[in-house]
Order: structure tokens, then sequence, then C-alpha cells
């Protein structure tokens, strides 16, 4: 019997606190190039965000310039993530309320949120979970509320945990997946990125999706 979401959340959250716990830092991007321009137009004056899978609190640190950049207020920010140690960096940031937590079952109230923003964590994932995620997005977010999603893509050379199921998925397949979110708008983006010793590619896929 394959694993249920709440199974693979608990594997893989295994995996990203070894990582956290000797001391791993994000890189690279705090966000896509699609979602920060689209982020940048999108000003609602009720803005309460949600970040899936927020780490030690770096694009939650970035996205609130961004908005308060250009005189939106600062946004009500709730984050959630499976390691314990990246929360521990996470909750030093002020206005982050970082709670620990997976994807399927959310501690948040239906249509709570405007936008949810998730970055890396569905990689690894089985179709029936990335499909159990958008049903568990679309129930937080407000009606007309946006997922902002960015996720490795098949190309990326970058080193993350290798994915369970085996393979790495690319826009299509997310937005196929899932379903119960409209898309708005989609790219794939390859970036250079130099580390001391050498360079490596950084493939992105992101999508802007809605809640109708």
């Amino acid at each position: 019997m394959s694993p249920g979401p709440g199974e693979e959340a608990a594997s893989i959250g295994s995996i990203w606190e070894r990582r956290y716990s000797r001391g791993y830092r994000t890189g690279g991007y705090p966000v896509s190039s699609l979602v920060e321009d689209f982020l940048s137009g999108w000003l609602p004056t009720d803005f309460p965000v949600l970040e899936v899978g927020c780490g030690t609190g770096r694009t939650y640190s970035h996205i609130s310039a961004l908005y308060r950049g250009r005189g939106a207020p600062w946004p009500l920010y709730a984050a959630v993530d499976l390691s314990p140690s990246a929360l521990s960096a996470a909750s030093a940031r002020k206005g982050l309320d970082a709670l620990r937590g997976d994807a399927f079952s959310l501690p948040f109230s239906t249509g709570l949120f405007s936008l949810v923003y998730s970055r890396n964590a569905l990689h690894g994932y089985s179709d029936s979970s990335i499909e159990a995620y958008g049903i568990e997005i679309a129930r937080v977010l407000k009606t007309g509320g946006i997922l902002a999603l960015d996720e490795r893509g098949p190309l990326d050379r970058t080193g993350l945990p290798p994915p369970r199921t085996g393979r790495i998925l690319g826009s299509p397949e997310f937005i196929r997946l899932l379903g119960s979110l409209e898309p708005l708008l989609w790219s794939d983006e390859i970036r250079k990125r130099r580390t001391r010793h050498s360079a490596m590619f950084v493939h992105g896929c992101s999508v802007v999706f809605v809640k109708k």
C-alpha cells in the first residue's frame, strides 16, 4: 500500500531536518522573477500571507521588504515547515509566526489567506499527495486568493534531496495536478549560480494560481 501524504511528509521532513540541523541554508534567489513581478503589481489591502515550506524565513524577509518598499502595510505572515531546526531560525525573525506542520493538514481556518507562497515544498511527493496539497491550499485561500508556486525544475543541479518518486516535475505537471486552482501565469527559468569553486544551473518552475 502506498504511503499517504502524512507519511510522505514525515519521511521527507526527516531528510530536511538532517540537512538543517547540520547548518544547511538556502541560497540563490528567494523568489522567482515571475513571482516577484506578479507580487510587485498585486497589492491587496487585506493581506494575510501563508508560506508553506518557509525554511529559515529568508523568503519572508524578501516578500515583506518587497511590499513595504511599495507602500503596502507590513503583511500578517504565517508560515509552516517540517524541520524544527529551520523553524528555530525562522522564529527569530520579527513579524513571522512560524509553526511546525505540513501542507496536508494546515492548522488554519477556511478562507483565511489572500496569498500562499510555496517554494520547493512539493519536491519528492507523489501525484496523489500533490493533488491533496492543492485541495488543502484551496481550502485556506480566500476566493480570489493567490497561490504562488516556485519549484525545482527537471534540469536543476543544485543538490536538493533526491525525489522519492524518481522524477522531477515541470510547470505543466503542476498545473495538471493542482486542478482545484486555476493557473494565471507560469514559466520555466534557468539561471547560473556561482559558488566558491564552481558554477551550477538553477532550473525553476513557477506557476501563479488563483482560487475562483
